[in-house]
Parts: structure tokens; C-alpha cells; sequence
């Protein structure tokens, strides 16, 4: 037995077509820009002293791009910029307790950034616990040098003896 054949008219299998290949190409599918954020480490409020230093990494999420720009709010100076890393250098010499912010801004979105706030406190004092020498000096009498020995003083200290310098 024969079976006969029957031919489709053109239009559908054009049909056909377009059911198998989806939508017209006047809209074409897009997917949603990827979602960037930046993160710091350390990632928490940071605490140092006088003229010390604080290292700094930036990680970009959702690019291939991990370039950041760093900006510094407050006292202090940055050093060793690279795309992704940083060091704040606190001031040398300060009267008070000082804060800085460090903020990094993702060069693939610079909507966002991330901050990292550090404060700068004041060096300790060191204890000196020795005997002076010479022990005692007679008011009006001939002068001595005192010498105090330690660790840990600034550049810049002075010792107060007797209210004077």
C-alpha cells in the first residue's frame, strides 16, 4: 500500500521556523548588567599609633576589572598605590588623636566604594623606672647633665625636670 504525500505550504513551514528559533530579531534577549561591589582588608576600624603604617587590599566583585582609585579623608599620606592595594602612612608627629578614611572606588562602577576609617592615637608615653643620676643637686650649685635612657621615645621628646626643659 501506498502512502500518499502530502506537501506543507510555505508559510508553515516558516512558522515552524520561528516557533523553533524564537522572537524576531527586532527584541533580542539581554541579561542584566552584573552586580559590582568592592570589599577592604582589613575590613574593621583600624588603631595605630604615630607613624606607623597600615596595609590596605581591595577586592572587586561581579568584573574582570579589579582596578580600583584610592582617596584619603583626613591626616596622613597613601604609598605603594597599585590597582588593587595600599598603605596609609599616619603622621609622624601629632598633638591630638586624629581619624582618616581610606576609600577605595571600583573603576568598573564608580558608584560604589568601600571605606575603611583608622585612627591615629597618640604614642605611649614609656615608664622609666631607674634612678636618676646623680641622685640630688644642691639648688645654686654647679650644673649636671641627667641622662635617661629607654626605648620607645620620639624622635622629638623632651624630658621635664623641674617644670623646664
Amino acid at each position: 500500500m501506498k502512502r500518499a504525500q502530502r506537501a506543507l505550504p510555505a508559510s508553515a513551514a516558516l512558522m515552524v521556523i520561528v516557533l523553533v528559533c524564537g522572537c524576531s530579531p527586532s527584541s533580542p534577549t539581554s541579561l542584566p548588567p552584573p552586580v559590582i561591589s568592592v570589599s577592604l582588608t582589613p575590613a574593621e576600624q583600624q588603631t595605630i599609633q604615630q607613624n606607623q603604617t597600615v596595609g590596605i587590599v581591595a577586592t572587586v566583585q561581579g568584573s574582570s576589572n579589579n582596578a580600583v582609585t584610592w582617596s584619603l579623608s583626613g591626616s596622613g599620606f597613601l604609598s605603594n598605590q597599585s590597582a588593587t592595594s595600599v598603605t596609609y602612612n599616619a603622621p609622624s608627629s601629632i598633638t591630638a588623636p586624629q581619624t582618616a578614611t581610606v576609600t577605595a572606588t571600583p573603576s568598573a562602577d564608580t558608584t560604589k566604594a568601600a571605606s575603611l576609617k583608622i585612627r591615629v592615637a597618640l604614642a605611649e608615653v614609656p615608664l622609666v623606672m631607674q634612678p636618676l643620676l646623680p641622685p640630688s643637686a644642691a639648688p645654686g650649685g654647679a650644673g649636671f647633665t641627667l641622662t635617661v635612657n629607654g626605648v620607645g621615645f620620639a624622635t622629638s621628646a623632651t624630658v621635664m625636670f623641674n617644670g623646664r626643659a
